[in-house]
């Protein structure tokens, strides 16, 4: 769809009637002037890396956790970061480009971390996260909530230098930390801009009291899941973390 950027233009003409007193308008011009631009690209990726401080590591293909230490059979639930982070890069020059993210643990293409019962979250009952194992969900235990942690490259370079144990990982609020959605949650809304990860305006570095923010710069996306009464043996996964762009 075109864009119109539009500006009215009033042009008044007076005259005098006398020194003292001002008369009516007597003409009176009013003009419309308008600018369409048609066109505009998507360009988008979001690669995986296995962690290093510098940012310049090995691809990864998969978002792994390194579970050494962890302990087992904790009610408490404990937070793991992912030793694999993706870098959002992308370039959007349609006005209406944007690139969403979501999850689809329903139809999870390998049936071991399918999701057929959601767990039950207030009033929602929510599929998304990391599913266990041969669990179909169901149980509040059987999912490791998914969370990513969204830093601007120069910021991430300067401020993270080592593998994050928690979220935030430099202790400045919740600003920047986003919740995975799944489309089988019974809160999911299509196309919500909860789930926007790109747009015009640039990449998603989280949120303030004012709404989302972009930046135009590459962005790191950490990956932590919180875990609960895991035994020896369990395993976790998910393989529908999808991100789409479109030009509405």
């Amino acid at each position: 769809m075109k864009k119109f950027f539009s500006l009215l233009a009033v042009l008044a003409l007076v005259g005098m009637v006398s020194s003292a007193v001002w008369a009516a308008p007597t003409t009176e011009a009013t003009h419309t002037a308008l600018a369409s631009f048609s066109g505009g690209t998507i360009s988008f990726s979001a690669d995986l890396y296995n962690w290093n401080s510098t940012y310049t590591g090995t691809t990864a293909t998969n978002i792994t956790f390194n579970t050494d230490g962890f302990i087992l059979g904790s009610s408490t639930p404990v937070f793991k970061c992912a030793s694999v982070y993706a870098l959002i890069q992308s370039n959007i020059t349609a006005s209406t480009g944007k690139v969403w993210v979501y999850q689809d643990n329903k139809n999870n293409s390998d049936s071991k971390y399918v999701a057929t019962t959601g767990r039950t979250d207030g009033s929602n009952t929510l599929v998304s996260g990391l599913v266990k194992a041969n669990s179909g969900g169901s149980k509040a235990e059987h999912f490791a909530p998914l969370k990513a942690y969204y830093k601007k490259l120069s910021d991430a370079k300067n401020v993270i230098t080592t593998l994050p144990t928690q979220f935030p990982p430099d202790g400045v609020g919740e600003y920047g930390v986003y919740n995975f959605v799944d489309k089988g949650d019974s809160n999911y809304v299509a196309k919500d801009p909860y789930t926007l990860i790109a747009t015009g305006d640039g990449n998603y570095v989280g949120t303030n009291e004012w709404g989302r923010n972009y930046v135009k710069e590459d962005v790191v996306m950490f990956f932590g899941a919180t875990f609960t009464n895991v035994l020896g043996g369990d395993s976790y996964g998910t393989n529908s973390i999808t991100f789409i762009s479109e030009i509405e």
